[in-house]
């Protein structure tokens, strides 16, 4: 499983799980609420009701006739108030008075209700007739929790002395109605944030993640070979670890690149060291003056090649360590290849061979690395052309990019070559049957267009000749 979807779903269960816990602990609590609203008012109107009483109460009795009809004829009175989705029609309050043994003296449901039972065992009368505050919550059916009705008592005082008890009752049905009105839109909510939490838990595990992909790509590519520069990886953690990876690149390309320059440069010094060593032993047997002029050319020559090739070898070593251009600026191909031409031109014309060029572009670069990388691909071309031949570049620019074509009528590049022509010291024989060249021109045109974000790539030409294609 990747770490993205890892991360994603280890946020997503903890949401869900948290989400959910607090959705149901909101709506069990929710009800608890509600019940403790209601209650507040009840203790409200029994004290009301408590007061209103005690201003008639007499030694004899605590409940008057005139309030006792006046709470007779509420419980008839009809009217229509709607409350959100609740229509009101009528007052649901019961009202009973216990005197102060607990007995029930009146009671406002219909036909008396309980009128002359007696109530002292009832939490809302015992405990008020003991001066504490008194309530109970009493279900009609014990398993049904929506068939409760909340009690709630206040005492009636006489001459300093409770009297007896006044209770208000109310059934928690319009409760039960806001909470299912309620609890539709608590869920909405909820899924609503479970979705923005999802989202959140998603975008976080892309933010997370795609350092890491990028980090992961980058190792790819150095594994592959390639010198890719180190990704944006933002400033967390992982940033540091991307540095890291660049610092043991660094660290291990530059061991391997001592060690390969080494056996190239061993390998390539070999084979003239064993022919000076060869002449110089001729040479030390005194041989006749046209064999000994001879063998001494045969030293110069290789010596020279010794030369040439570590003074490649140099300037290719030094722009594989390079990371970026110094002092770029904007140069324009045309002009700068034809100085390239016109430097080529005593060996050219001694061929018979012509250039030309068509078009025009414009790139930001390293002046002397783009002429020494066009110098190698024109003399390359020339090495390769028949007398008497001509040597074409076409420049152009096209969708954001320029265009460079060098094409020869030589005789191609075979088959089993075009995947090692830019190989370090890989080189092919001339037509003509001259020294093969050091094998160092192609690789140093690949590193120099690499610095300038630009590729090189040979091409067989479709009726003769090859095409070295540059793309900025």
């Amino acid at each position: 499983m990747r770490l993205r979807t890892r991360v994603f779903l280890a946020i997503f269960v903890l949401t869900a799980a948290g989400g959910a816990f607090f959705l149901r602990w909101i709506l069990d609590d929710l009800r608890t609420r509600y019940l403790e609203a209601v209650e507040e008012n009840l203790v409200d109107t029994a004290n009301l009701l408590a007061s209103l009483l005690e201003s008639t109460a007499t030694s004899e009795a605590v409940v008057s006739d005139g309030i006792s009809r006046g709470l007779e004829a509420v419980k008839n009175r009809r009217f229509e108030a709607r409350i959100y989705q609740l229509v009101k029609t009528g007052v649901d309050l019961r009202v009973y008075v216990a005197d102060s043994a607990g007995i029930v003296v009146f009671d406002s449901r219909a036909g008396g209700g309980d009128l002359g039972k007696d109530y002292s065992g009832w939490l809302d009368v015992s405990r008020t007739l003991a001066g504490a505050y008194g309530a109970r919550t009493t279900r009609r059916d014990p398993e049904d929790e929506s068939s409760s009705t909340l009690f709630v008592s206040a005492p009636i005082r006489f001459d300093g002395r409770v009297a007896g008890v006044v209770t208000v009752a109310k059934p928690t049905r319009s409760v039960n109605l806001f909470l299912e009105m309620a609890r539709p839109k608590i869920a909405f909510a909820a899924i609503l944030a479970g979705l923005a939490m999802t989202l959140a838990a998603w975008l976080l595990s892309l933010w997370l993640s795609r350092p890491l992909q990028r980090l992961a790509l980058y190792a790819r590519q150095v594994r592959d070979g390639a010198s890719p520069p180190l990704p944006d990886l933002g400033a967390s953690e992982v940033r540091e670890l991307g540095k890291a990876f660049e610092e043991m690149k660094i660290a291990l390309e530059g061991r391997a690149y001592v060690e390969t320059y080494v056996q190239s440069l061993t390998h390539e010094l070999k084979s003239p060291l064993t022919a000076i060593q060869a002449a110089s032993e001729i040479l030390s047997e005194d041989p006749p003056e046209s064999v000994r002029a001879r063998f001494v050319e045969n030293i110069r020559g290789e010596t020279s090649r010794m030369r040439d090739t570590v003074d490649h070898l140099l300037e290719l070593a030094a722009l594989e360590t390079r990371t970026g251009l110094r002092n770029p600026e904007a140069i324009d191909l045309a002009s700068l290849l034809a100085s390239q031409c016109r430097a080529l031109e005593p060996l050219a014309g001694r061929r018979g061979i012509s250039f030309s060029i068509v078009g025009a572009a414009t790139v930001l670069g390293e002046r002397f690395l783009l002429e020494r990388a066009f110098r190698n691909l024109l003399a390359n071309a020339l090495d390769f052309s028949p007398d008497g031949s001509s040597i074409d570049a076409t420049l152009r620019t096209e969708s954001g990019r320029a265009w460079v074509e060098i094409r020869d009528r030589g005789p191609g590049i075979p088959d089993f070559a075009k995947d090692k022509v830019f190989e370090r010291f890989y080189s092919l024989a001339r037509p003509d049957g001259s020294r093969r060249g050091s094998g160092l021109g192609l690789p140093f045109v690949r590193e120099a267009l690499r610095l300038h974000g630009g590729s090189v790539e040979l091409l067989a030409a479709p009726d003769g000749g090859t095409v070295a294609r540059v793309v900025f």
